[in-house]
């Protein structure tokens, strides 16, 4: 303590204990305030809206169920075979009960059907007609179904759900009835039994983790159906009530249970879960637990290591200032401590350093995005040439597998958010883990960043590795980032595959509510009948849309190898060919190529596959030079745009890179590289080169006041200027102005 005492005496080591302690302490109350809310009084929230997501996941399912049940009312409605004279009809009647044993076999929801008309007795199904009395007293007596409540169901104008109970063995009978419209009036009604085991499936499914007991509760507050996982003693509905469903909590022989309910908007139905609380809500008390022990924790470490680095943080100091004494023997004011002194020795050498170093960083980075574009343009044939390249660029990247992801950087509207927010994501690459290196090449035109993953994990293991990289990069941004993905390949070389894959990945994403979407998951997907899978058609068209003759020439000759051919008949073949050639026409409209449609009026009419492979190939490879030129104009007309942008603004008092990088929606980082690449100097000193030129320009060509000229060329303080233009130029602004008069010859009247 004496120590700690003595050493405090001098004022910088006090400081820097004093900052290191804030600096834990300050953020630490914050986070420890945020933390609690979020991760103790916020999980309980969590917990409860996943298990009412589960519920919602149900509601859709038997919804969608049901919707399927109208579907077949309105195909009952319009097929002529399932009229009331067809069915009533001795030979005809045949037709219909085939009819209808189709329809009720292409639903598993679905145990019985039937089919009622106004002013009929008899009641159709699958097996033939039969009295009302035969179906409520005999078939389904047990199920204690009323035939007056059946006759005032048929008279209902909307769709109507109902339950009935066996009362021997508490046994359920769901049942639908949809009305037979015509012209607005009831005509007829078409009613369904629905299977108990596909209900008792959807309750089982919702208790896989919890212990507890699902429902599915009628408007009537009449339980359809129910399920329990709790082996010990199970849970009735009948033990709380329709009152449950009011409560979130409730008691039942002194154990607490969890409570979510959810009412369907469109089948009247409510789908209740009672889960025991103590396991609903165990993460809680862990989470808490380890938070007490943290804060602890932290508290303790942070006044220990405030003191340690505020020890080591003055150490050095005090050997460099002895070190600066020694070299050049000058004596500083007794007033200044160490770091003003070595602040003031340094500060030339510091801004000279930082300057070489940005320009070396800019260099790298240059070198590193040209390299990965070409990369992923597939312009590297050779993998030996590839290795080479990247020797001679220091570009540490050997590894097992590699993949490419886009992420989406269109985080919000705002586009300075998004700016800003790429800027600090790509700051942090190259990324280099333990079994993993990301680069990551901004995408300017496309609003992404295109990420090479190189990793030693196993091919099979890349879902998992892409959810942790996902984990990091949300953690990066605080933003739930959207990742498209391609396959992986053992070779470099192959990488522009999995970008062309990527960006199918990512063109079907738009379809889907998902944050991580795999090409895989196209390959994988149900493709219609007789056409080219889903997944070649749209490698097929991206590769197109890239202009990369590779990637599209392989994806023809494997749509054209593809197995599924050797099964089909030659009508089936015709039908799948031209579906790849309606691929590739698309591809053209899309891309205003119509020149080449021209070559397709002899493809249609085809007269051998091959030569139909070969001239496919052949307008592909046209198409894909065509968009590369196309590609290449449009980035050249984009630096172009840049540069005329800040030629035009150059006088604009709000000038700035940032602002640019909005305007053009680039990351700081990537324009700034751009200008340098393009004019050979930094933004700040081409804008000041403008400026400089526009005044002296004014001052010759103008009588304006020096002000004057030095505002409308951008700056506010004409003092500071005046001494910035001497430094520049030798001659203060009015110096400039007399000079270039004097050097202008005069006019001499004879």
């Amino acid at each position: 303590m004496k120590k700690f005492i003595s050493k405090c005496r001098n004022g910088l080591l006090f400081r820097y204990f004093v900052s290191y302690l804030l600096i834990f302490l300050l953020p630490f109350l914050i986070l420890t305030s945020c933390l609690y809310y979020w991760s103790v009084l916020g999980m309980e929230k969590q917990l409860k809206t996943a298990n009412l997501n589960s519920l919602r996941q149900v509601d859709n399912i038997v919804n969608e169920r049901f919707s399927e049940l109208d579907k077949m009312a309105d195909n009952i409605k319009l097929n002529p075979r399932l009229s009331n004279f067809m069915l009533e009809h001795p030979y005809y009647s045949i037709e219909g009960r085939s009819e209808l044993s189709k329809i009720q076999a292409s639903n598993a929801f679905v145990s019985e059907i039937f089919l009622h008309y106004i002013n009929e007795e008899k009641i159709y199904s699958s097996n033939g007609s039969q009295s009302l009395s035969s179906l409520t007293e005999k078939k389904y007596g047990r199920f204690a179904l009323n035939s007056h409540m059946l006759e005032e169901t048929f008279k209902e104008t909307l769709p109507t759900v109902k339950v009935s109970y066996d009362t021997g063995e508490q046994n359920s009978l769901l049942q639908y009835y949809k009305p037979l419209m015509n012209g607005g009036s009831v005509y007829g009604t078409a009613f369904f039994f629905i299977q108990e085991a596909e209900l008792q499936r959807l309750l089982t499914n919702l208790m896989t983790d919890y212990a507890g007991s699902a429902f599915i509760v009628t408007e009537e507050g009449q339980v359809v159906n129910s399920s329990s996982s709790d082996q010990g003693q199970p849970l009735m509905m009948a033990n709380f009530g329709r009152s449950l469903l009011e409560k979130e909590e409730v008691v039942f022989e002194k154990e607490k249970y969890h409570v979510s309910s959810l009412t369907s908007d469109v089948s009247g139905l409510t789908f209740v879960t009672v889960i025991e609380a103590k396991q609903f809500l165990q993460p809680l008390a862990t989470v808490r637990n380890w938070f007490y022990f943290l804060i602890l924790a932290f508290l303790s470490l942070g006044l220990v290591l405030s003191y340690v680095m505020g020890l080591h943080q003055y150490r050095p100091i005090k050997q460099i200032d002895n070190a600066f004494k020694k070299i050049t023997n000058q004596e500083e004011k007794v007033e200044d401590n160490e770091l003003t002194i070595i602040e003031r020795r340094l500060r030339s050498f510091v801004t000279e350093h930082q300057t070489m170093n940005e320009t070396l960083s800019q260099q790298q980075a240059y070198l590193l995005d040209y390299f990965f574009n070409k990369l992923m343009e597939g312009k590297f044939k050779d993998e030996a040439y590839l290795r080479q390249q990247m020797s001679e660029l220091s570009i540490d990247f050997q590894l097992n597998h590699y993949y490419v992801m886009l992420l989406d950087t269109a985080f919000s509207e705002k586009k300075e958010e998004n700016v800003k927010k790429k800027t600090v994501l790509l700051n942090e690459f190259p990324l280099k883990m333990a079994d993993t290196q990301i680069y990551a090449v901004e995408l300017p035109l496309k609003q992404q960043l295109a990420l090479i993953v190189g990793s030693n994990q196993a091919h099979t293991n890349q879902r998992n590795h892409v959810k942790r990289l996902k984990e990091m990069f949300d953690k990066m941004l605080s933003e739930d980032v959207r990742l498209d993905v391609g396959e992986v390949y053992e070779q470099l070389v192959y990488l522009n595959r999995s970008y062309i894959e990527a960006i199918s990945a990512n063109d079907c994403h738009k379809k889907v509510s998902e944050s991580v979407f795999f090409y895989r998951d196209i390959v994988y997907s149900q493709p219609q009948f007789l056409s080219v899978p889903n997944g070649l058609k749209s490698k097929l068209t991206q590769s197109v849309h890239q202009g990369d003759e590779t990637v599209a020439t392989e994806t023809i000759n494997t749509i054209f190898g593809h197995p599924s051919i050797r099964n089909m008949n030659t009508f089936e073949a015709k039908y799948y060919y031209f579906d790849a050639l309606r691929a590739v026409i698309e591809c053209i409209s899309q891309l205003g190529c119509e020149d080449l449609l021209d070559r397709f009026n002899e493809m249609i009419d085809y007269q051998s596959v091959e030569l139909l492979h070969q001239e496919l190939l052949a307008v592909t490879k046209r198409l894909c030079q065509l968009i590369s030129v196309r590609k290449a104009a449009e980035a050249t007309q984009l630096e172009s745009d840049i540069i005329v942008y800040v030629n035009r603004h150059f006088r604009s008092h709000d000038l700035s890179l940032e602002r640019i990088a909005v305007e053009f929606d680039f990351s700081l980082s990537y324009l700034s590289r751009f200008i340098k690449e393009e004019t050979g100097i930094t933004f700040s000193t081409y804008v000041q080169e403008l400026r400089l030129d526009y005044i002296k320009h004014q001052l010759v060509a103008t009588t304006d006041s020096i002000k004057d000229i030095v505002v409308r060329a951008g700056y506010y303080d004409v003092s500071n200027y005046t001494r910035k233009f001497k430094s520049l130029v030798g001659v203060t602004p009015g110096q400039f102005r007399k000079q270039a008069q004097d050097d202008t010859p005069k006019q001499i009247n004879i």
